[in-house]
């Protein structure tokens, strides 16, 4: 008896540089739990690590091109889906019941990094880059997303996020993470 075929009829089998894609991606998951769990224990941030971890593999591809044609695509893919899954889990794992003492001061800041941001982006692709209105506008709510989330992560793995600082980081994370999703 012939195997059985690892692809049914009609479909396209997997070429051998996306079966390298997908193992490299799952020595990426791998590695980054360990690296993480490692530099936890001497108490470095695990966000340092993935962007040595991605530093590394962009040495790695410059030596021996380990990453295939469709690499840089899909690792933007999964790098922008950790991002988000990141901030958001901020923003799920915010106590919403809790009254903030710390909203009127994290409004301003919040305000004055989106209306900064956004009028700069506007005032670039309208002005500078002769774009039309739509498309200045697109620049502007594209700017006003930040990455303050980031570092949420980064103090909550040390433990800061419980002072007056850290509410007011993730107070103003979530207003951002909002006006975001509004924008």
């Amino acid at each position: 008896h012939p195997l059985p075929a690892l692809v049914p009829a009609g479909d396209t089998p997997i070429s051998a540089t996306d079966l390298l894609l997908v193992g490299i991606i799952g020595f990426l998951v791998v590695l980054s739990i360990f690296l993480e769990g490692g530099l936890k224990r001497i108490g470095v941030p695990g966000l340092v690590g993935f962007i040595l971890l991605g530093a590394l593999l962009q040495q790695a591809d410059a030596v021996w091109n380990v990453i295939t044609e469709n690499g840089p695509a899909v690792l933007g893919i999964l790098g922008r889906v950790g991002v988000v899954v990141r901030l958001y889990r901020d923003g799920l794992e915010s106590d919403a019941g809790k009254p903030r003492a710390q909203l009127g001061r994290a409004g301003p800041i919040w305000l004055s990094s989106v209306v900064a941001s956004g009028g700069l982006g506007y005032a670039t692709a309208r002005w500078i880059l002769d774009l039309n209105l739509v498309p200045s506008l697109f620049a502007a709510v594209a700017l006003t997303a930040t990455s303050v989330g980031v570092s949420l992560g980064v103090w909550r793995e040390q433990k800061a996020i419980s002072g007056d600082t850290g509410a007011l980081l993730a107070d103003t994370v979530e207003l951002d993470d909002f006006s975001g999703i509004l924008l």
